[in-house]
């Protein structure tokens, strides 16, 4: 299966073949998160199966962050830009 970096090498390609100068560049930052919204987001993507019952859910919240011994997450994040300026 393609993965992004074959999906920009087709639009860079296609760019070009319509008189187009591609450009790409890659920003790198950190997104400082709290444990609820990390919560928040783990609840969402979880499946009806997976995710905890109302009732649960401060636990659950409590054991992320004892697991990640910090009231927040940093999670580092890399966005590729590709565009034709």
């Amino acid at each position: 299966m393609a993965g992004p970096p074959d999906d920009r090498r087709r639009y860079a390609s296609a760019s070009k073949a319509a008189g187009y100068t591609p450009h790409e560049w890659t920003v790198g930052y950190t997104h400082e998160h709290t444990i609820e919204e990390l919560a928040g987001s783990l609840f969402s993507a979880m499946s009806p199966e997976t995710l905890p019952s109302p009732q649960d859910r401060p636990l659950f919240s409590e054991k992320l962050q004892k697991v990640l011994r910090a009231d927040t997450y940093s999670e580092p994040i890399t966005v590729t830009v590709l565009s034709t300026l």
